[in-house]
């Protein structure tokens, strides 16, 4: 089986680096940058946690991050032959703001291919800038979407 989608089922996750050339990271950062310019206060209080949460729908701009040809590869290398976007958020978290919360992204719970074997939902993250756990990288823990942990009780 492909290592990576052997991983995305074992621990719910697998990552691929440099999906967009330097063109394309350039483009959309400068989409990003435009959107975030025109946040209001009044978003960023509300998204206090996210930072923002910017519909990318809303934004033409995004076209080519959607369909990028490099992310459609991987889907087809981990087994998705015709996969279709639902929705995206520009989420970008200033310096010093609250943590994210735990959470999860998947909304399901009363579809029974919930408690399937089948991925029925996947989500890319694209990093428009260099990440580390100082500096505020997405943290996961591996395997919780087949089994309970202990944060899953801590609210």
């Amino acid at each position: 089986m492909n290592p990576a989608r052997e991983r995305l089922l074992t621990d719910g996750y697998c990552t691929f680096e440099s999906l967009l050339d330097q063109c394309q990271l350039e483009q959309v950062r400068r989409v990003s940058d435009a959107a975030l310019q025109r946040v209001s206060s009044a978003h960023r209080k509300e998204n206090k946690s996210q930072g923002s949460l910017i519909n990318i729908s809303d934004h033409p701009g995004y076209a080519d991050l959607i369909g990028n040809a490099s992310a459609r590869e991987v889907f087809r290398s981990l087994g998705f032959a015709n996969p279709c976007f639902s929705s995206g958020y520009l989420i970008s978290k200033p310096p010093g703001g609250p943590a994210l919360f735990w959470h999860q992204d998947w909304w399901g719970w009363d579809d029974p291919l919930s408690y399937s074997d089948q991925i029925a939902q996947v989500f890319f993250m694209y990093y428009l800038t260099d990440t580390t756990p100082q500096n505020g990288c997405l943290r996961i823990l591996p395997g919780s979407h087949r089994r309970r942990h202990s944060l899953h009780e801590a609210i």
